[in-house]
């Protein structure tokens, strides 16, 4: 009797163990099952790109303007600094139109729709020129200015004596970054016109 239980459990085992399917229906190992492909993001109209001290005076940090999207004017850019080191110290986002301003008059006042998709591309190009960038971000003798910063964030600017990036957005919407070591990343310091 205990040969007879004995040699059902072996058989309930090897049973267990074996697939349950014949071979030929089987499913494949999971190795050999196709990978999906990953959907590809917005696409990649246009970048810009720098790299300049920043977050530190001597190793310079990574600047990238990417805009992406199905068109230049209705795309999404994409503002981000990393630095030397790899941490990523700021990433924004903001619609493309945020780069049509005044100059934009200088193809009349009803430019083309080409015209707006190449002074996006031209403002992109220029978001990272050398006055864009100043060193250190507030000079020491700079006077505080209420109505475009606050107060702590300012001084502590001022005290890192770092350099600041400067750009702006739309037509009155300037923006001044600066890196703070106490924060770990960059912020705005001041705004203005």
């Amino acid at each position: 009797m205990r040969l007879l239980v004995s040699a059902a459990a072996v058989s309930w085992l090897i049973a267990c163990q074996s697939p349950s399917a014949p071979p030929e229906q089987a499913s494949a190992p999971a190795a050999a099952l196709p990978i999906p492909a990953v959907p590809a993001g917005p696409r990649l109209l246009h970048e810009a790109a720098a790299r300049r001290p920043f977050s530190s005076r001597t190793a310079p940090d990574q600047f990238r303007l990417q805009l992406r999207g199905d068109s230049v004017l209705t795309g999404t850019l994409h503002l981000s600094i990393v630095s030397a080191a790899g941490d990523t110290l700021l990433s924004e986002r903001f619609p493309a139109q945020a780069l049509l301003d005044y100059g934009l008059l200088q193809y009349g006042e009803h430019p083309t729709r080409a015209q707006r998709e190449a002074y996006v591309r031209e403002r992109m190009d220029q978001f990272f020129g050398p006055g864009q960038f100043r060193s250190p971000a507030i000079k020491p003798t700079e006077q505080y200015v209420a109505r475009q910063s606050e107060r702590g964030v300012w001084e502590e600017v001022r005290q890192t004596g770092l350099p600041g990036f400067f750009y702006h957005l739309y037509e009155e919407d300037g923006r001044s970054l600066a890196y703070l070591p106490r924060r770990r990343k960059a912020v705005v310091f001041r705004t203005c016109c």
